[in-house]
């Protein structure tokens, strides 16, 4: 069969079908699909819109009681801790009251309350910083933001220390010295003589801490797993330090959760790049000297163990 006599085919049985779809479906009434979704379940809650292109609606929160939000039961597990995550609090606190929830949701780093890029740090292997005021920690890796999550850290009467440190030591699990009751698990300490550390404990979607910067379960176990141990030296010498951990900015105690404010677009619960890199500036020196100085033993170590027989 010659191209054109197959063209000329192919055209009649398209133009026959098409005949034959207008016959079966003309008594049918042609409905428009809307290119708005229904709005939020509670009136006047936010600026919330979700609209077709997932990028907004992702971006739309608004506030529902956790026990009347029934789309939590069909969320998949990274969906489920990023909606926590949000809400600095754990399942168990979070049942308890309403949450903020985005009207669909992508990855929980698109919801990071500190900044992607961090020019600063791009010659640091690793940094913690951690925001008492929005309670949310970010791990970088050479400036880039490769982790984030909620933290619960010191309440009004035992807040946690401002101010640069550095990972100490580590333990799966330990017991607090404070109370032989508390099981403290993932523990990566960052200050030895007082005993403050990262670990895993309750979340209640505030500063409630007697000091030590608690964390959801996958996060104190990511940073266990992720962050450095110092090698101590001779007496109070440190050989090289582990990984540095900057502790900035106040929270507001008795005044609304600054993570509230995204239902209606406020910015408080975000940390600007300026912000960041104010709290960084009078730590920056000694964060890059140290991490050169750590980069120098390793390389140092690694020379020695080649170099042995």
């Amino acid at each position: 069969m010659s191209a054109f006599k197959a063209v000329a085919v192919l055209g009649l049985g398209a133009a026959m079908l098409g005949a034959h779809y207008r016959d079966r479906h003309a008594s049918l009434t042609h409905v428009s699909i809307p290119q708005v979704f229904p709005a939020p379940i509670l009136d006047g809650v936010g600026t919330a819109s979700a609209t077709a292109r997932g990028w907004e609606a992702a971006r739309s929160f608004r506030l529902v009681p956790f026990d009347q939000w029934g789309r939590f039961a069909a969320l998949d597990s990274a969906e489920r801790l990023t909606v926590l995550k949000i809400n600095r609090v754990d399942l168990a606190h979070a049942k308890r009251r309403n949450i903020v929830v985005p009207d669909s949701i992508l990855s929980e780093l698109e919801y990071a309350p500190l900044p992607a890029q961090v020019r600063e740090l791009a010659g640091v292997p690793k940094f913690i910083g951690v925001s008492r005021r929005v309670q949310a920690f970010g791990a970088y890796e050479y400036g880039r933001l490769v982790r984030w999550g909620p933290t619960s850290t010191g309440k009004a009467s035992t807040p946690t220390d401002s101010g640069l440190f550095f990972t100490n030591w580590k333990s799966r699990t330990t017991i607090s010295t404070d109370d032989p009751s508390w099981i403290l698990d993932w523990y990566v300490n960052i200050i030895a003589l007082k005993g403050v550390a990262f670990h895993q404990y309750e979340l209640p979607g505030k500063p409630a801490s007697h000091g030590c910067v608690r964390l959801l379960e996958e996060d104190a176990r990511w940073i266990y797993s992720w962050s450095d141990q110092w090698v101590p030296g001779r007496g109070s010498k440190v050989k090289v330090y582990g990984t540095p951990v900057l502790v900035f900015g106040d929270y507001a105690y008795g005044q609304p959760a600054p993570w509230l404010g995204l239902t209606t677009g406020d910015s408080a619960a975000t940390i600007s790049s300026t912000e960041l890199a104010e709290a960084l500036g009078p730590n920056l020196a000694l964060i890059t000297e140290r991490a050169g100085a750590n980069d120098a033993s390793e390389q140092w170590q690694a020379f020695l163990s080649m170099a042995r027989p």
